[in-house]
């Protein structure tokens, strides 16, 4: 398995490359993109997002499910991008159930 590195929030995350490709459209496969966001001295993506986005976005794609796990607070203030994320995956997920 390939995995690739995320500092988000101040805690590391790593993702399996093969889970992220299910999902070709997510910036995240935008090579040419991420590439400034990736610290070679660290060896991982460094990303100045809101974990708990984050965390919800990385058990999407782990688990292919839009959940919120236990231990996310009910609460989160997003920023518009990321509310509009949440959303497109919602009703990506409506849709195929």
């Amino acid at each position: 398995m390939n995995f690739e590195k995320y500092l988000v929030g101040g805690h590391v995350y790593e993702i399996n490359r093969d889970n992220l490709n299910k999902y070709p459209s997510l910036i995240f496969n935008n090579h040419d993109y991420m590439k400034q966001f990736y610290d070679k001295n660290r060896q991982c993506y460094c990303l100045a997002r809101n974990r708990s986005f984050f965390e919800l976005l990385m058990f999407y794609i782990n688990h292919g499910i839009l959940s919120r796990p236990n231990d996310l607070p009910l609460v989160n203030e997003f920023d518009s991008n990321e509310s509009n994320i949440i959303s497109i995956f919602s009703r990506s997920y409506i849709s195929q159930n």
